[in-house]
């Protein structure tokens, strides 16, 4: 419909067809989620240019959509240059280049040779979020809650249980903690904090 009225080269359409991909990229069609994402970000570089914010947008998504096909090396890469862009165009301590930032740190934790890179990046961006945004801040607390589970995967439960306490313990009283959208994400630390404890108290009775 949109391309019809207003034409394939318009940001409606360029930006209709990239969400239209999450559908697809969760039902696991990848192969025709990386098509569209392909196009849509093929067609807003040529329209608008490799800087503007929709073609780094369709960017990231190609990216992840690459990274989830098994072609990570290609996909880290762009994902590094979409990051890269992003800061650029919107400043160091934008919102979302914190989030994008987070996804390609994940992406480097994920792989042996860049582990170390990908935590250290986290590990960046929450502590200059808390600087910046404060540590009650929805999206510092969800850069928190990955962190957080990035390290108990990585077998480094006491750093996970501990990263837990310090951000919980740190949560002032006001008008962020009682924020809806902050709730959510102190929710799934204190989840988290618990499942750890659970899971760790389960590996101590079988070793035992």
């Amino acid at each position: 419909m949109l391309n019809q009225a207003v034409g394939p080269d318009h940001p409606k359409t360029i930006f209709s067809s990239s969400v239209y991909t999450s559908p697809l990229f969760e039902a696991d069609r990848l192969a025709r989620s990386q098509e569209l994402i392909r196009e849509a970000f093929q067609r807003s570089e040529r329209v608008f240019g490799v800087d503007n914010l929709l073609t780094l947008s369709c960017k990231v998504q190609l990216a992840v959509v690459l990274i989830s096909m098994g072609n990570a090396d290609q996909g880290t890469s762009l994902l590094r240059e979409a990051c890269e862009g992003i800061a650029q165009t919107v400043g160091q301590e934008h919102p979302v280049v914190f989030a994008n930032k987070s996804v390609l740190a994940i992406t480097l934790i994920g792989a042996p040779a860049t582990k170390d890179e990908g935590f250290l990046l986290l590990q960046h961006c929450l502590d200059t979020q808390t600087k910046t945004f404060g540590i009650d801040n929805r999206t510092t607390l969800v850069t928190a809650a990955r962190l957080v589970l990035c390290l108990w995967k990585d077998s480094r439960t006491s750093e996970a249980l501990a990263l837990c306490e310090k951000i919980l313990t740190a949560l002032p009283d006001g008008p962020r903690r009682s924020n809806k959208h902050s709730q959510v994400e102190i929710r799934k630390i204190e989840e988290l904090k618990l499942r750890i404890l659970a899971d760790s108290s389960e590996e101590v009775y079988l070793s035992g």
